[in-house]
């Protein structure tokens, strides 16, 4: 038997919660419902969950109910829970932290167009990380890995860090989330960054000079 565990959520606060005592135990092959809804049902497990959570908000301020199953484990899987929600709403979307060609949400997303066809309102979509090994640097990670639609911020403005300080980011991902009332869909964007210009950077966009030249005269301090 093999016990898996995401690092990534070791750190993160909102993974945190009251010691169960000894004789807890995460019971094989029952899923969790995360949250209650009625247009769409994302199945996911994983670090995917909390991410999960955050696009069904989003989708909710845009008038859209998604209901959100964490599998918890996947050998064996709840499929009663996702047949279920998925009569319930008539529309799936598979949502996993693996590559979306032959990753795990592939059989899912197979198996609810196979058995679940009548209920379905639109086809089943899945949500994966791009077809490449996950990079360690963050900047390349935030292209390759799922994520909710970043929202926008004000230049200046900082964003919050999880745990205490170094800790890293939630990243920015290439793909993003987008529940809808008709179908569900990845939207490509350009990662929302602000830049903010300080003496350092000015110096290094500076044209360079030749030797004895004073240079451009000093402009106005903003």
């Amino acid at each position: 038997m093999l016990f898996l565990e995401h690092k990534h959520l070791y750190r993160q606060t909102y993974n945190k919660g009251v010691y169960p005592g000894p004789g807890y135990m995460v019971p094989f092959g029952r899923a969790a419902r995360a949250r209650e809804g009625r247009h769409v049902t994302i199945v996911t497990f994983g670090a995917l969950v909390q991410r999960s959570l955050v696009a069904a908000r989003q989708a909710e301020a845009e008038g859209i109910s998604v209901e959100v199953l964490d599998l918890r484990t996947l050998q064996p899987y709840d499929w009663e829970a996702i047949a279920t929600s998925v009569r319930k709403t008539g529309k799936a979307l598979v949502v996993h932290e693996d590559t979306r060609s032959w990753g795990y949400g592939a059989e899912i997303a197979a198996r609810i167009g196979d058995e679940l066809f009548e209920h379905l309102d639109a086809p089943v979509r899945r949500v994966g990380a791009l077809d490449t090994f996950v990079a360690y640097a963050p900047v390349l990670e935030d292209v390759i890995l799922p994520r909710p639609r970043p929202s926008s911020r004000p230049c200046g403005g900082s964003r919050a860090t999880e745990g205490r300080r170094g800790a890293r980011r939630e990243p920015r991902s290439a793909q993003t989330v987008v529940p809808g009332r008709r179908s569900s869909r990845v939207t490509p964007h350009a990662p929302a960054t602000c830049t903010r210009v300080t003496t350092a950077s000015r110096m290094a966009l500076a044209p360079r000079s030749a030797p004895g030249d004073p240079g451009p005269a000093p402009g106005p301090r903003p």
